[in-house]
């Protein structure tokens, strides 16, 4: 029997939109006793003594057989495990079971909330994150530790990168946070490095992390560009296109090109969401991660065309030239990724 909090848990997600498939070992009858040893020297656990319950079982299949079965079929972005400390051997073992290329996984219940380290330590690598309670400490904890990294990675790159002679001659300018001064390649950067030093931290996955959590990065980045339409910041250059804006503060008519910003970054939101529920296409990890680097750089130096920025005797803007360095670097890295893959 299916447990009612489980049961309720997967009505919600399906009644949200997601696709749901459960898989409940309760009903199998193959014989727990292998576990004993395992349980009682690693564990820690008492053994199971009692096997009278098993009279009641319903499936005599191999289960491992049975769940690799489901997972193949239904081919899902994320494995859930659920379990109790008597269940953890049997959650591993069918973990093991499949193959290397296999989605996420993340386990919770009472045994990993209670245990999470000595959980951790025997879940054989088949295990990306162990969720303790809800969850809610370490998203928290991530969250903020990200936005910190964030800030900091893409004030100090201005300063070094973009205006190294104002800041050097004006130093309490560097403080001056309100005055404005971020860069995104920084904050890329930063954001980036701080995650890794947390995922390491705390043992978890960071490139699967990254996959999923990149696909919101850019949907925000476009907001902040809408808003600086609309405070006319960082306005485009001048031209005589028809759909030309003049802007507060200034004579000409110019390229909205906060606008193309915005435009960029929900395309490649959308189209990061779209990969990420293809099943079929099986992503390596950190995949997505690297996609956005290089659709994000590739993209800037297009836009850039349109921004009123000073420009070098190359004929291309600071942001062009690193953009340019973000794009080959994370090209070669999505090849490697896809050749590593089809081999």
């Amino acid at each position: 029997m299916i447990p009612p909090a489980l049961g309720i848990f997967t009505a919600i997600l399906k009644q949200a939109g997601h696709e749901l498939q459960l898989f409940d070992t309760t009903d199998y009858a193959e014989d727990y006793r292998n576990f004993d040893k395992e349980k009682s020297e690693t564990l820690q656990a008492r053994p199971i003594n009692d096997f009278s319950k098993l009279e009641e079982a319903k499936i005599f299949s191999d289960p491992s057989e049975d769940f690799n079965s489901i997972v193949n079929s239904f081919e899902p972005n994320l494995i859930a495990v659920s379990c109790v400390e008597d269940m953890f051997p049997r959650a591993i073992e069918l973990l093991s079971s499949l193959s290397d290329n296999r989605p996420s996984v993340v386990m919770g219940g009472v045994f990993p909330t209670f245990a999470a380290d000595v959980a951790y330590e025997n879940s054989n690598g088949c295990v990306d994150y162990m969720l303790k309670g809800e969850g809610e400490k370490t998203i928290l904890e991530l969250y903020l530790f990200m936005l910190f990294w964030l800030f900091i990675g893409s004030r100090l790159f201005h300063i070094l990168v973009y205006n190294f002679d104002y800041f050097y001659n004006n130093p309490t300018q560097v403080f001056n946070f309100f005055g404005g001064g971020l860069s995104s390649h920084g904050g890329i950067i930063g954001g980036t490095l701080g995650g890794y030093y947390y995922c390491w931290k705390r043992k978890l996955d960071f490139w699967k992390l990254a996959d999923v959590a990149i696909i919101g990065i850019a949907f925000p980045a476009g907001c902040i560009r809408v808003g600086n339409f609309l405070n006319n910041e960082l306005v485009g250059r001048i031209t005589d296109v028809p759909w030309a804006i003049k802007f507060k503060g200034y004579n000409d008519y110019r390229h909205p090109s906060q606008l193309y910003e915005a435009a960029k970054n929900f395309f490649i939101t959308i189209l990061l969401y779209k990969l990420h529920y293809i099943k079929s296409l099986r992503l390596p990890k950190g995949f997505l991660y690297w996609l956005f680097i290089f659709l994000f750089s590739i993209l800037r130096i297009v836009t850039e065309n349109f921004k009123e920025y000073m420009v070098f005797e190359t004929g291309l803007t600071m942001g062009q030239r690193i953009s340019i360095i973000f794009s080959i670097i994370s090209g070669i890295i999505l090849i490697w990724l896809w050749v590593k893959k089809r081999d």
